[in-house]
């Protein structure tokens, strides 16, 4: 999620299995082969992205359809030069106007449910000056968030009309395998990079570098660079923590690669263990400070690596740590059902202030999460929290509505159900939804087995968060 100093995040399931495995690909997972070439200098990259998909749906299939954020509002750093199927020239279309971030590329015949088709897609990024955590420069970092297209989940129904909207996390990924073969020109070996996934090779040769780069089961693939940023690194089992910063930052940034191994101990603990060898954080730029999530990686913006209000800075990396648990093991529709992950992610973090914090806790509680959630409510009107993000004016809307009362839901739940039991559930979520998609109604339903009382309690409890269409829908066979 993208936060900008305040926040709040969800998720759960069903199940009965204990831990979490290895991430390993899928026979049918949709692959991405990626040949990109950065001018460092220019900021500006040339791809050529071949992917390769299959219909997994019970219908066929006339054209696959991508997200691409680059081509959004406010990044407008998308265009296109060429799309192929099976090596044949296609016809692609964007979405209408800059804000629906959409691709549509017709295939020369129907796809049948089971059957695979390759879909190269030829394109260039400029990117803009100062724009956000997801896609953009300023003079120190290059940011390849959301830079590739991604395919959407398509449905029994078809491929989503969802529009892009700079609003929370508009977009909805499926666990997918990534190679890349990144080119960087006009750099030096100073330049060190920060990305999703593992970096298997790197060369240089006068002033360019080349890196291989790879992931399986990601949700997408995040790269930031930059000839400043200094590495440091710490091991907490099996997984090595890297830590990407600028010089001027290194005492808050060796603050900050401790706080995210102490939190992700304390996920290990409590959410099931992590199971990638590498977890990355990198300082970006952000005019409005936060964190920003990506499979295996997050980015914390310059403005808050700041040790002078302690709470949130322990808070706000502590967030993006559980995002590693939903949203990319865990995932969800972040358009339709966003309190899946936030809640998540959002009450997790504030469960870890309270563990090194005990003692002002309480009064952090009432004021970040309680008293924020009743501002919020206020000032925007009350939304369920089933609510879709194109029904939040804007992240300040969701943060104090849809994140804040996902935390208190989560905390109601684990005061009736007991803390043990609260998170030995949560356990058994991730174990069994690890690489798949977590949505409401099952999740719900299995909220509803969990908890102690009549029928009757259970609706209550139910609908004090939810609207009356979804707790009906919830207690429905």
């Amino acid at each position: 999620m993208k936060l900008h100093h305040r926040i709040t995040m969800t998720g759960f399931a069903l199940a009965a299995l204990l831990g979490v495995t290895p991430l390993q690909a899928q026979t049918d997972s949709t692959r991405y082969d990626i040949d990109a070439t950065v001018d460092y200098k220019a900021a500006t990259v040339t791809v050529k992205e071949n992917v390769h998909y299959t219909n997994r749906t019970k219908q066929p299939l006339s054209t696959v359809a991508f997200t691409v954020v680059a081509a959004a509002e406010p990044y407008r750093a998308f265009k296109l030069s060429e799309a192929r199927v099976n090596g044949q020239t296609s016809r692609a279309t964007l979405g209408k106007g800059q804000q629906d971030g959409g691709l549509d590329v017709t295939l020369p015949k129907a796809l049948k449910p089971g059957e695979s088709v390759e879909v190269q897609l030829n394109y260039a990024l400029a990117l803009q000056d100062k724009v956000d955590l997801r896609l953009g420069r300023n003079q120190h970092i290059l940011h390849l968030g959301n830079w590739l297209p991604t395919v959407k989940r398509a449905t029994e129904a078809g491929w989503p009309q969802d529009r892009y909207i700079d609003t929370g996390d508009a977009f909805f990924m499926e666990a997918s395998d990534y190679q890349i073969k990144l080119t960087v020109n006009h750099t030096s070996s100073a330049l060190k990079v920060a990305s999703s996934g593992m970096q298997s090779a790197r060369t240089e040769q006068g002033s360019s570098v080349n890196l291989t780069l790879q992931g399986k089961r990601m949700r997408e693939f995040a790269i930031l660079m930059s000839e400043d940023y200094q590495v440091s690194s710490r091991k907490l089992g099996p997984t090595t923590i890297f830590s990407y910063y600028l010089p001027q930052q290194q005492a808050e940034a060796e603050e900050v690669l401790k706080t995210t191994v102490d939190a992700l101990a304390w996920g290990n603990t409590h959410l099931g263990a992590y199971p990638y060898p590498t977890l990355t954080i990198a300082e970006g730029w952000d005019p409005e400070g936060g964190g920003q999530e990506y499979s295996s990686l997050f980015v914390i913006a310059s403005g808050d690596y700041s040790l002078k209000d302690l709470q949130y800075f322990k808070y706000l990396i502590a967030h993006e740590t559980y995002h590693m648990w939903f949203y990319w093991l865990v995932g969800n529709d972040q358009i339709n059902e966003a309190w899946l992950d936030e809640s998540l992610a959002t009450y997790m973090g504030y469960q870890y202030v309270k563990s090194i914090m005990p003692g002002p806790f309480p009064a952090i509680w009432q004021k970040k999460v309680k008293d924020y959630f009743e501002e919020g409510r206020k000032q925007y009107g009350y939304l369920p929290l089933n609510s879709t993000l194109y029904a939040y004016k804007d992240d300040e809307h969701s943060y104090s509505v849809l994140y804040r009362q996902g935390a208190l839901f989560h905390d109601a739940l684990k005061q009736q159900m007991g803390e043990q039991a609260y998170y030995a559930a949560i356990k058994r979520h991730v174990a069994a939804q690890s690489g798949q998609l977590s949505q409401t109604l099952p999740f719900l339903r299995q909220v509803i087995r969990d908890l102690p009382g009549t029928r009757a309690s259970k609706q209550a409890f139910i609908r004090k968060y939810f609207s009356a269409k979804v707790t009906e829908a919830a207690f429905t066979p």
